[in-house]
C-alpha cells in the first residue's frame, strides 16, 4: 500500500539507547570531528529532510545533562536501555507526528553515513510510497530504513519479537533497495578498535 499523497512528510529517529558494552562507554557521546554521535546523527537527519527528529536514550543523568546540546530533536528516555533496538523504536513512533507518512530509524553508531543517502532514501520513498526503503552499498544491505506509516501496526506487533530486521525481511517482495556510493551506511562502530579507525581515517 502506498503512503498517503497527503502525507509528505518523514521523521527522523535516532536510537541511541544501548549500553554499549562492546564500547565500554556510550557510543553515542563519543567524539566525532567535534560533536557526539547523536549531534551528528540529529544534524544528519535534519540535513537530510527530516523534518522533526526523535532521539531514543538511555534514563541516565549524564544523558540529560550532556544532550542538552543536541538542537532539533525531542529526546525520548527508554526506561529499559538493556532491551533490544525494537523497543526503542515502539518508543519513539508514539512520538511521532500525526501526518508523518514514515520514519527514518538510523542507529547512532553509524557514523559516517552522507546527508545525500538520507536524502535519496526520502525522495525514493515519497515518489514510490514503498512500505521499507533501505540503502544498499555494493549490494549490502545498510542503515538507515526507511518504514512507511503503513508498517507501524507490523513494528508495534509484539509478536515481532526478532526485531525490525524481521518485517524488513517479510517486505522482501515490496520493499525498495536504494543503490547508494556511501560506504557509511554499512560501517559501523561498535568497539574500541572500530572507533580507534574512524578517527585515524578522520
Amino acid at each position: 500500500m502506498e503512503a498517503s499523497p497527503r502525507k509528505l512528510d518523514v521523521d527522523g529517529v535516532v536510537l541511541a539507547a544501548g549500553r554499549s558494552t562492546r564500547m565500554g562507554r556510550p557510543k553515542a557521546l563519543l567524539d566525532a570531528s567535534g560533536e557526539s554521535f547523536i549531534e551528528r546523527a540529529v544534524h544528519l537527519l535534519r540535513r537530510g529532510g527530516c523534518r522533526y527528529v526523535l532521539a531514543v536514550v538511555p534514563p541516565d543523568e549524564e544523558w540529560e545533562i550532556r544532550l542538552a546540546d543536541v538542537s532539533g530533536a525531542e529526546v525520548i528516555f527508554n526506561p529499559e536501555p538493556a532491551s533490544e533496538q525494537i523497543a526503542s523504536l515502539r518508543l519513539a513512533l508514539a512520538h511521532v507526528t500525526y501526518d508523518a507518512a514514515g520514519v527514518m530509524v538510523l542507529p547512532v553508531d553509524f557514523p559516517l553515513v552522507r546527508a545525500s543517502t538520507v536524502v535519496a532514501l526520502r525522495e525514493s520513498f515519497l515518489a514510490r510510497g514503498a512500505p521499507v526503503v533501505r540503502p544498499t552499498y555494493r549490494g549490502r544491505p545498510g542503515h538507515p530504513t526507511l518504514f512507511a506509516r503503513t508498517v507501524f501496526p507490523e513494528l508495534l506487533d509484539p509478536r515481532l519479537d526478532d526485531g525490525a530486521r524481521t518485517l524488513v525481511e517479510r517486505h522482501a517482495h515490496d520493499r525498495e533497495d536504494v543503490a547508494v556510493d556511501d560506504p557509511g551506511v554499512v560501517t559501523d562502530i561498535n568497539t574500541p578498535e572500530d572507533y580507534r579507525r574512524f578517527r585515524e581515517e578522520r
